[in-house]
Formats: C-alpha cells, sequence, structure tokens
C-alpha cells in the first residue's frame, strides 16, 4: 500500500509505503498515517526512488493523502479515496508527477531566460559604448582572426612575413599601434599586391604608395586609442578605417582627402582606385577625440601629404623627425593640444612648399628657428598661446614679407614693428598680452594697403601715438588697441574707414574730442572708448547717423552735454556713459534714456530700454 503526500512543505511530492491491509475506520487510517508522516519519509526502506524520486508500481489497494499547510490531514474532503484499479492508481500519481514537473521546468526556464536577457543587454550596452560591437564590413576588431576565409592562416602569415620585409621592420610586439596595424593589414584586410624591391614601373611606384598610406593610417589609428576611442567615428558605417574599412580604399575613411596619381589611372581599371592620400583632417569638429600621447612617426610615410589638421585635441609628445620626408607638406594645424617642444630646425629645409603653419595654443618652448626665415611661401602663421616661444618675430617680418596673418599674442616673442619693410599682403596682425613688442606704430603701416584686422592689447613697451596713417586702410574692418600707453588724439581721418566695423580704443592716455567725421563710419557696429579721461567735449549728434551701431561704450571719459535723442534712438544693444563720476568729471553728462546714469543703458531695437547694469 502506498500514501501519496502533497503539500507546501518545500513544494514537493513524497510517497510512503504503509502496511497492504488498510485499516477499516478513519481513525486508525489517521494514526497510521500519522506515523508516516514527512519525518519518517527519510527512511529509504519506507520509500521508492526508481522513477524520479517516486514509486513505480506496488499491487494492493492505495491511498492517496493530501497535507495541507499544518500537515493534518482532511479525511472528509481530501483524504478518503481509495483507488483500487492499479491502472487508476498509476495514473493519478503520472498527473501529478507531470504538474510537478512542468512546473519546476517553467520556473528553471524564466529564470534562465531572464539571466540570459541581463547578459545581452550588459554586452549591447558595453559593445556600443566602447565601439567593439558595431557592425563592420565582414571583419571583427581582433587582428589576428582572418576575415577573408578565402586565405588559410599559413597563407596570411606568409602576406605578414612579405609586409615585414616590405617596411624592413623588426619584430613587433602585437600589442604595440605598430604590431596591430600589421596584424590588421596581414589577417583582416584584404590583402594588396606587395611589389619587389627590385621593380621600378610605375605600378610597383603605386603599389608602395597604397602599402605605406594604409599602414600609416592603420598606425595612427592604433596610436589614438583605436575602437575603444573611435567609438564616436565608428558608429558611421561609411567612416571606414579599421572598424568599416576592410577591403575599402583608405581614400574613401572619415577625415581623408585625396586625389588621382596623375598618369596612374590608366594603369588600373578604375580612376578612383588609383587615388593617394593628400589631405588628413581630425579636428573635434568633426566628432573625432583622439587621445594618443604622441604624434605617430609614421605619417612621415604619407610623402604626398599636403594638409594636416589636428587641432583641439589632446595631443603631446613633438614633431617627429620622420616627417621630413612630408616634402609636399603645405598646411600643419595643431592649434590646442599639448605639444610640448620646440620648432625643429629642419622645418625650412624639409618643408619648403609650406604656406600655412598653425601650432597656437600649445606649450611650444625654445626660439624660432632660423630655417623658418627662408621659408618664403608662408603666409599664415600663428604662434599665439605658446608663453615660453621666445625670439625675434620681426626677423620674420623682413625675411617674409608676403605673410599674409601673424599672431604672436601670449608669447614671449619680441621686436618692433617695421617700418623698413612694406607688408603689403599682411590682412591680420595680432599682439595680444605680448610684454617684448616694443617701438612704436609707423606711419608706414598706412602702406599695409590690405589690413583687415589690427590688434594690440596689454603692450606694455609699447608707445607712440595713434597714427594718422591708419586712414588709408580702406579695408580695415577691426581697430583694436587697449591696455596700452599709446597718447595722442583720435585721427579724424579714421572717418575715411568705410567698412570698418569695430573700434576699440579703451585704456589709452587718450587726449581729444570725439570726431563729427567718425559719422561717416557706416558700417561701424562697436565703439568702445572707454578709460580715456582725457577725451573731452560733447558727443556729437552725428554719431545718430550710425545706424548699424550696437555697442556704444564712453564711460571713464571726461565727455560732458547731453547724450542726444538721435543717439538714444539708435538701435542699440549696449550703451554705456558715466555722468556721475564727480571726482574725474564734476560736470558729467546727462543722459535721459539712461536710467541708472552712473553705469548707462540697453537699447532695443525699438528705441532705449531702461535697464540698470552693475
Amino acid at each position: 500500500m502506498k500514501v501519496k503526500t502533497e503539500g507546501s512543505m518545500n513544494n514537493t511530492t513524497e510517497v510512503a509505503m504503509i502496511p497492504k491491509d488498510l485499516p477499516d475506520n478513519d481513525e486508525s487510517l489517521f494514526e497510521l498515517v500519522k506515523e508516516t508522516s514527512p519525518p519518517a519519509f527519510t527512511d529509504s526502506s519506507k520509500l521508492d526512488f526508481s522513477k524520479k524520486g517516486y514509486f513505480t508500481h506496488y499491487p494492493g489497494t492505495a491511498v492517496a493523502v493530501h497535507y495541507n499547510d499544518d500537515h493534518d490531514v482532511d479525511f472528509q474532503s481530501k483524504m478518503a479515496q481509495k483507488i483500487k484499479d492499479e491502472e487508476e492508481f498509476k495514473k493519478y500519481h503520472s498527473s501529478v508527477i507531470k504538474s510537478d514537473t512542468s512546473i519546476q521546468k517553467r520556473d528553471f526556464f524564466f529564470a534562465w531566460m531572464c539571466l540570459f536577457c541581463l547578459i545581452f543587454v550588459g554586452i549591447l550596452v558595453y559593445g556600443f559604448a566602447s565601439g567593439l560591437f558595431l557592425p563592420s564590413n565582414g571583419g571583427n576588431n581582433d587582428p589576428s582572426i582572418p576575415a577573408d576565409q578565402g586565405m588559410s592562416h599559413a597563407e596570411r602569415q606568409a602576406y605578414m612575413d612579405g609586409l615585414l620585409d616590405f617596411f624592413q621592420l623588426p619584430f613587433l610586439q602585437p600589442s604595440s599601434p605598430q604590431g596591430q596595424a600589421m596584424q590588421w593589414l596581414s589577417f583582416q584586410d584584404a590583402p594588396l599586391d606587395v611589389p619587389d624591391a627590385s621593380q621600378e614601373d610605375a605600378m610597383a611606384i603605386y603599389q608602395r604608395i597604397r602599402l605605406q598610406q594604409r599602414f600609416a593610417l592603420a598606425v595612427w589609428y592604433f596610436d589614438q586609442g583605436g575602437p575603444k576611442l573611435w567609438s564616436t567615428i565608428n558608429r558611421d558605417t561609411a567612416a571606414g578605417w579599421m572598424t568599416h574599412g576592410i577591403g575599402v580604399h583608405e581614400c574613401d575613411w572619415h577625415g581623408i582627402d585625396c586625389e588621382v596619381l596623375p598618369g596612374m589611372e590608366l594603369l588600373l581599371d578604375r580612376e578612383s582606385e588609383a587615388r593617394v592620400v593628400i589631405g588628413i583632417r581630425l579636428d573635434a569638429t568633426m566628432g573625432v577625440g583622439l587621445t594618443g600621447t604622441s604624434l605617430s612617426p609614421e605619417l612621415g610615410m604619407l610623402t604626398n601629404l599636403r594638409r594636416l589638421n589636428f587641432s583641439n585635441q589632446r595631443l603631446e609628445g613633438s614633431i617627429p623627425d620622420e616627417w621630413k620626408a612630408m616634402t609636399n607638406l603645405e598646411v600643419l594645424t595643431l592649434s590646442k593640444n599639448n605639444i610640448r617642444s620646440t620648432i625643429p630646425e629642419w622645418i625650412g629645409k624639409a618643408w619648403p612648399q609650406l604656406n600655412t603653419l598653425v601650432i597656437d595654443g600649445n606649450l611650444v618652448e625654445g626660439t624660432l628657428p632660423s630655417s623658418l626665415l627662408t621659408m618664403t611661401k608662408l603666409r599664415h602663421l600663428e604662434l599665439q598661446t605658446n608663453q615660453n616661444l621666445g625670439g625675434n618675430f620681426d626677423e620674420v617680418m623682413h625675411a617674409i614679407p608676403s605673410l599674409e596673418h601673424l599672431d604672436i599674442s601670449s608669447t614671449d616673442l619680441e621686436g618692433t614693428l617695421p617700418s623698413e619693410v612694406i607688408m603689403s599682403e599682411l590682412r591680420h596682425f595680432n599682439a595680444w598680452n605680448t610684454k617684448k613688442l616694443s617701438g612704436s606704430i609707423p606711419t608706414e603701416i598706412g602702406l599695409w594697403k590690405k589690413l583687415e584686422s589690427f590688434s594690440l592689447d596689454d603692450v606694455p613697451e609699447m608707445t607712440g601715438s595713434l597714427v594718422t596713417e591708419f586712414g588709408y586702410l580702406t579695408n580695415l574692418k577691426t581697430l583694436q588697441i587697449m591696455r596700452t600707453p599709446i597718447t595722442g588724439s583720435l585721427p579724424t581721418e579714421l572717418g575715411a574707414l568705410t567698412m570698418l566695423r569695430r573700434m576699440e580704443l579703451s585704456f589709452l592716455e587718450l587726449e581729444s574730442t570725439l570726431p563729427i567725421e567718425y559719422a561717416n563710419l557706416s558700417a561701424l557696429e562697436r565703439m568702445d572708448l572707454h578709460i580715456n579721461y582725457g577725451l573731452v567735449g560733447t558727443i556729437p549728434t552725428e554719431y545718430g547717423d550710425l545706424a548699424n551701431l550696437k555697442h556704444f561704450d564712453v564711460r571713464a571719459t571726461g565727455l560732458t552735454g547731453v547724450v542726444s535723442t538721435e543717439i538714444c534712438e539708435l538701435k542699440l544693444d549696449i550703451l554705456l556713459v558715466a555722468c556721475r563720476e564727480v571726482n574725474v568729471n564734476p560736470k558729467a553728462l546727462v543722459c535721459d534714456c539712461c536710467e541708472d546714469c552712473e553705469a548707462g543703458a540697453t537699447n532695443s531695437t525699438n528705441g532705449p530700454v531702461r535697464r540698470k547694469r552693475y
């Protein structure tokens, strides 16, 4: 005889063996069941586990006993079920066992599915965030795994040996940028033809160029963080490079400019394949954040390169000597990095075609190299914000009178503005916070006919006056001289500068009245004359004709009289006057359109809007 018990105890079903002769009355059966209650089920002699822990078959009459949570037996509704037919008994227990098993399997399956989903979501988040889990053109991010299944591993290894011989490279550490680039070329990328060293025909020359520029760019990619740190650019499947560039011409990679090599298109099936790299632009505006600690020497293999722009990144180190091989370079922009080095002496000889050198916002030190003076094609030179960079900037102006843009702000450069050299091509000259710029503004500046912007700020060694010859510079748009001991008067000749937009002549020692001629400055948007206590007289009513004026500042001057209605009705954004500087100018200015006369007023496009400032 068997008793089946079901209940909440551990959510299990257990079977106990009881004597074959079942008592006829409920009381005797109750006592018998108590003797075989769950604690007694641990007795292996009374259990049969031959079928998943349950019995299979015993002849005779069986009773199924159902336990409730308190392990009591409800004989009236649950227990007194006699099953005389053996087949019905087995069928009954089979259904119970299947039900329990299905519940266990369901719970087990649900738990595993939850765990799998969590793991899968975690992989997706990490993969897309790092750039490692992005789709690629049949490749992967492990350079050791062949992407082209048409080549065996042995063939790939032989191909790498050929590349090592071609580049004359020693053993490479696999983890180095050079090692990673070589493995990518050898085991993932579509193989290129490797010419024999003795071949000198045009096709062999082009094959060498392709190998060199592809390897150089691959080294740069891994040197600057690889797929993890290029995750932004790698999200674009058309970006190329290592993640999406397998078998794709490097000229089609993001930030790479190319042109067809003259005559080479005749040797190839497609003109688009006969291309060489002439430009690299990977600055912050393109969504690329470079983090390498140096400028890769391998970029020197790009001998056809003309333009290189790595501005506003976090690059360190120095300009590699290997870059001397880039003899066709015309534009080098490395602004706003952390490059700590001198300007190499070889720059003039190695880069004779260079017309733009922008290295502002770095840690460049030393002095200007003498070879810089031989770079007669140089037109654009930005050296600003390199506080330890010294030398004589006026020597550069003497040697390269064809300069168009020169910025020496916040450097240790010294010299004077040349009077004997006519900078006939110069358009922009900036010298802010330049403590060693001395001398005066030469009258010959009137011959700098193309000058558009002239800025001096915080130049304590500069003396002299505002020369009247500024009035000859009809292309001038910005005249900015501030915090410099310039004396004299405001030249009336400046009224002829009809293209002038910004006149900022503040913190000077000027002594004069405001010229009426300045009412002719039809393009003027900003006039700032504050901190000039020697300026006297009134504000000419004619200044009300300055229809484009947005900012007018005459605080801390000796001006008196009334701010005219014509000026108040200008569509100014900022009107700043000081009409209660009692200790300096007891007479002060009268300003009906200024709410706070000590500070000034702000006007809108519809006339004065009175608003306190300060």
